[in-house]
């Protein structure tokens, strides 16, 4: 199982219908996607990153909205999707903008989260977790 966290960037407002978990205000500013595939992660990620695709998880809803893009993509075969959502739960510069959102399969508070810090400060942190930037130079 290979785990990863798509760092997204929010150039703008907006308030989108994601699924059953209801609405969900962006602002500007940088957000924190936890996923996890079981097989074909580079398939997952590229599905990702398409804009045409049948919308599935709850973060297709909020990739369709024209105010998110995908920034960076960190992957790592260490840690699993819900261990990485918790340590992101311990840092003060990560928050939880909408409970549940990403996490409707397990009992994580969110696998979505809003980034206070600077992506430099997180750039650091991810590699002390076992995760790599994706795909590798």
């Amino acid at each position: 199982m290979s785990t990863y966290i798509l760092i997204l960037h929010c150039h703008g407002h907006a308030v989108v219908q994601v699924g059953a978990i209801g609405m969900v205000a962006v602002t500007p500013g940088f957000y924190l996607y936890v996923g996890s595939a079981r097989r074909y992660l580079a398939a997952r990620l590229a599905r990702h990153q398409r804009s045409q695709k049948r919308v599935h998880w709850h973060i297709d809803y909020l990739l369709a909205s024209d105010v998110l893009n995908i920034q960076e993509i960190w992957t790592t075969g260490r840690l699993g999707e819900c261990a990485l959502a918790h340590a992101l739960l311990t840092l003060p510069t990560s928050t939880v903008p909408h409970p549940r959102l990403g996490a409707s399969d397990c009992r994580c508070p969110a696998h979505f989260f809003s980034w206070q810090g600077s992506l430099l400060a997180l750039r650091q942190i991810l590699p002390s977790w076992g995760l790599a930037r994706y795909p590798p130079p």
